[in-house]
């Protein structure tokens, strides 16, 4: 099989990635709505932001953010993971690990203001910045459109090989973040979906929600 070496037509020239300096400031804004997801294309374009920045004498803080106001963002473009090959994933991967890596060793302060949802892929682009907002930030954060993300998320046009790789790489981000985390950042308190809830509490939520799920997929799907 070939590999798929070009992204969709029309995306090599599409801007997915905003470039701004404002007094010092420079903010690099990933675009593409609704959920800020990441292809090869954006990857590139984030990498050359990173390098602008780096480069620039008047850059002494770099700021990355999601646009909109619900997703920082929500990790790989499964569209695009969807209709490339193997070697081509593979890459892509290599090259995501390479833009992350750059962006932790970039010696100016990298700040990640998450504006929104921070899952998967979004969670290791967050984890690479030097500080994250959302640490005892007080902003409310909106409750998550679990219908909204399904429907979306193409999971039945998928292999259980490939979910399967997402789960564990999801919990493996999640494991490394919870661990990075002291009593007095697990105590800090926050607003999610109305109400009150420390940080401590949401790592309880995630791993309850994990179980129930599996048990779901135990009742519906291996009880036979």
């Amino acid at each position: 099989m070939a590999t798929t070496l070009q992204p969709a037509t029309g995306e090599t020239t599409k801007q997915l990635i905003n470039y701004r300096n404002d007094n010092g400031v420079t903010v690099i804004e990933m675009c593409d709505p609704p959920a800020n997801t990441y292809t090869y294309e954006m990857n590139r374009q984030l990498d050359d932001a990173i390098l602008k920045a780096r480069m620039d004498n008047d850059a002494h803080v770099i700021v990355l953010t999601g646009s909109g106001d619900k997703f920082f963002s929500a990790g790989a473009n499964i569209k695009m993971l969807a209709s490339v090959d193997p070697t081509f994933k593979y890459y892509f991967c290599l090259h995501a690990n390479e833009t992350l890596l750059r962006l932790e060793h970039t010696p100016k302060l990298v700040i990640a203001a998450l504006n929104g949802h921070c899952v998967g892929g979004g969670l290791e682009i967050a984890m690479a910045a030097d500080l994250r907002i959302a640490r005892k930030d007080t902003t409310p954060l909106a409750g998550f459109d679990e219908n909204m993300y399904a429907e979306n998320a193409n999971a039945g046009g998928r292999t259980l090989q490939s979910l399967k790789d997402e789960l564990n790489a999801v919990r493996s981000s999640t494991d490394m973040l919870l661990g990075s985390l002291n009593e007095d950042q697990l105590s800090a308190t926050g607003t999610a979906s109305n109400k009150s809830i420390t940080a401590n509490a949401i790592a309880f939520v995630i791993f309850g929600h994990l179980l129930h799920h599996k048990a779901i997929i135990k009742e519906r799907y291996l009880a036979q």
